[in-house]
């Protein structure tokens, strides 16, 4: 199982809902991988980016400190070469970030490829 395969499995455990994968390698030099997800409610936005910082340390990815601010209803990891947007359903809705790139989702069963 490939790193991005162990962080996909790790979100959807932790409640992430429709996950969404891009290699973003082909367009960007900046990451490799954008991952894109969202919550219920601000609690569990809040707990998934905690239980992110301790999957990032615990499997010692490089990450850069984050601002935790559920007010917004988005929140980004950095990961250098992932990026993760943790959303609340409404934020996602709106902002579609996914969509932007839409030329490079990866369907979820594909990610062992990686």
């Amino acid at each position: 199982m490939n790193q991005i395969e162990k962080l996909v499995q790790f979100i959807d455990e932790k409640q992430g809902q429709d996950i969404e994968i891009l290699d973003m390698r082909p367009v960007s030099p900046f990451m490799d991988f954008m991952i894109v997800t969202h919550v219920s409610n601000p609690r569990l936005l809040l707990a998934l980016s905690e239980y992110l910082r301790e999957y990032f340390n615990e499997n010692s990815i490089d990450f850069r400190p984050f601002d935790k601010n559920e007010e917004s209803g988005w929140i980004l990891i950095d990961a250098n070469d992932i990026i993760v947007h943790l959303f609340l359903k409404e934020q996602r809705d709106l902002y579609q970030i996914e969509k932007l790139w839409k030329d490079t989702l990866i369907k979820r069963e594909n990610i062992s490829s990686l």
